[in-house]
């Protein structure tokens, strides 16, 4: 009996998770370095460097985008481009980049 009830717990609680939704928060970061880290078979794969600013406080991230590359190949992201980052609400600490260049034009300058 004592399991059973372990285990109605224990379910009860992973759908109460599964249902919880996380806010987030989105912001626009700069990319300062990019380099190609070796995958295998002469592929590499882009690591971008990155950095945002959050209630006055400048924050780094890091990233591996997805796709292999050949070194000679044509880099998705480089050094100076702007993009879109999220974040958990209140934890900057943890960013990821939601895969949208923007175009450096297309920026207003209050939103740098």
């Amino acid at each position: 009996m004592r399991k059973i009830v372990c285990g109605f717990c224990v379910i009860l609680l992973l759908l109460l998770c599964i249902g919880c939704e996380r806010e987030y928060e989105e912001n626009i970061a700069y990319i300062y370095e990019t380099k190609f880290v070796h995958w295998g078979n002469g592929y590499f794969k882009l690591k971008v460097f990155y950095e945002f600013e959050y209630n006055d406080s400048i924050y780094k991230g890091e990233e591996k985008t997805p796709g292999l590359y050949r070194i000679y190949g044509r880099k998705r992201y480089r050094e100076g481009d702007r993009v879109r980052i999220k974040y958990l609400k209140g934890k900057p600490n943890k960013s990821e980049i939601t895969r949208i260049k923007l175009d450096k034009t297309a920026i207003k300058k209050s939103e740098l």
